[in-house]
């Protein structure tokens, strides 16, 4: 008998598409996550505690009087600084969702164009912009905002790209393993980058923290180069692909029927209880996520003095957990459903209540543990790591109930629940500006307790609300014969 895989390369070609599809996502969040421990190093961090102390005392965990003398006498932050407040603060830091939720759906375009060159261009060029971050700075940080608005844009359109390179290059039953290796990646390259700025923000290399965003750029132009020569648009244009993997992925990859004369049906979408319920849960778990991931490291500043270099590991370490339950969460849902313990939409369920609900009742007890460091830290990695647990949860569900449209749904419910990246931190800046003279500490804990709500709402309207049942509306029966959504949903119930 023939060896099924006599010429089968050492390292076959999709398995170098794959990671270098992997390693562009975690490009992505490199520039995505570069500025949030930065921004502690740009603002002029004793003129912000001395205007604090005056208007609201020492209301922190920690002596304002000695922090502020440590201050004069280290300076261990590197480059200029600014007089930023915090919404101000909460703008900058929002400004790349407002690029990022526009153009999430233009990640469409990618089997027109090029998946090649619409990732490739959405990485390389954000990476230019980035250096310029610097010089915009010294002039006015409405300019820094402009850029991180069209790191944005262009970061938007990546992850359809990628998996859309993915359908082409992946045979169906590796293509989960890849698309959950994109998430894997982009959360890693938090992993990396906060404590690399961190440090870079001490040094006096490049004149400190101009030297975080400098080094992010050139990592990303570095990448664009191998992904120029060794990526293609599909196994059949790639000239150094073997005969034997080319057959391979073409016999296990079958192509999905074609649907000329279907439509989207909007109005159906748009009137589906449970694309609400993914819409509600994904926008309350993503306002308390975008919360934690761009103004924990001003938290842990601002309220626990904590350093710059401590901070940018504890936010490494949070991504880390994060990284552990995305890529396990969805296996370990499919492992319980194949004990038929529970029902495919009662497990959804459960894996999202735990992971909402959890985050939610550690948002919670950070008010009430005070001044603990070590508790609050503990909360976060605890609420973080039972965050991933969300691809168990509402991440698989739309494909289960939506399985002719659901590239369209994801689109929908992701760019609705992209627009909380920017909403949450101006939420955040504006609380803490305009939040009454308590004391930045209580206006901290408002802040604590209003994720914590989101978060639960988020897991009750799924509870209520969502399914993994294939709604009529969104199973096509005949594409080529039928198009009109009365007429499908007939043919459906005569065959129930």
């Amino acid at each position: 008998m023939e060896n099924k895989y006599m010429g089968q390369p050492l390292v076959p070609k999709r398995f170098i598409v794959g990671l270098m599809g992997c390693l562009g996502c975690f490009m992505l969040y490199v520039l995505r996550s570069n500025l949030s421990v930065a921004i502690i190093a740009m603002v002029d961090e004793l003129e912000v505690i001395e205007e604090d102390t005056a208007a609201h005392g020492n209301d922190l965990c920690y002596d304002i009087n000695t922090r502020i003398n440590v201050t004069k006498l280290t300076n261990t932050y590197h480059g200029p600084k600014y007089m930023w407040s915090q919404s101000v603060q909460g703008v900058i830091l929002g400004s790349y969702f407002y690029g990022y939720t526009v153009t999430q759906m233009l990640g469409s375009y990618a089997d027109k164009f090029g998946a090649k060159w619409m990732t490739g261009l959405g990485v390389v060029l954000p990476a230019l912009l980035n250096a310029f971050i610097p010089v915009l700075a010294d002039i006015h940080y409405s300019l820094v905002i402009l850029m991180r608005v069209l790191i944005g844009a262009f970061h938007g359109v990546i992850y359809a790209c990628v998996f859309s390179l993915f359908a082409k290059w992946f045979p169906q039953s590796e293509k989960i393993v890849a698309i959950s290796g994109t998430m894997f990646f982009g959360n890693f390259g938090g992993v990396v980058t906060l404590p690399i700025v961190g440090y870079l923000c001490k040094v006096q290399f490049l004149d400190g923290w101009p030297s975080a965003f400098y080094s992010t750029s050139i990592v990303n132009i570095v990448w664009f180069g191998f992904w120029c020569y060794l990526v293609h648009n599909s196994p059949e244009e790639d000239p150094n692909i073997s005969e034997y993997e080319l057959k391979y992925i073409s016999s296990n990859n079958p192509q999905s029927r074609s649907a000329k004369n279907v439509t989207i049906p909007w109005r159906a979408i748009f009137s589906s209880k449970p694309v609400w319920a993914s819409i509600l849960t994904k926008i309350c778990a993503c306002f308390g996520y975008y919360i934690m991931c761009t103004k924990m490291p001003t938290y842990l500043d601002n309220v626990f003095g904590v350093s710059i270099t401590s901070n940018s590991w504890f936010n490494s370490m949070m991504y880390g957990c994060l990284c552990v339950t995305n890529i396990t969460g969805g296996p370990l849902s499919n492992c319980i459903r194949s004990q038929h313990w529970f029902s495919q939409t009662r497990n959804r369920k459960n894996f999202q209540s735990f992971s909402l609900l959890t985050c939610a009742v550690c948002m919670f007890l950070i008010p009430v543990v005070d001044c603990n460091a070590i508790a609050v830290i503990a909360l976060m990695l605890v609420g973080m790591t039972a965050f991933g647990f969300i691809t168990g949860g509402e991440f698989g569900v739309v494909p289960e109930y939506a399985p002719s449209y659901a590239g369209s749904v994801f689109g929908v419910t992701n760019t609705l629940a992209s627009t909380t990246g920017f909403i949450g931190p101006q939420i955040v800046g504006l609380l803490l500006d305009y939040g009454g003279d308590s004391g930045v500490r209580h206006q901290w804990n408002i802040i604590w307790y209003l994720s914590a709500t989101v978060y639960a709402l988020g897991a009750i309207a799924f509870e209520v609300w969502g399914t993994a049942e294939p709604q009529l509306w969104a199973v096509i029966s005949n594409p080529d014969e039928t198009n009109d959504l009365e007429t499908r949903t007939s043919l459906i119930e005569n065959k129930v």
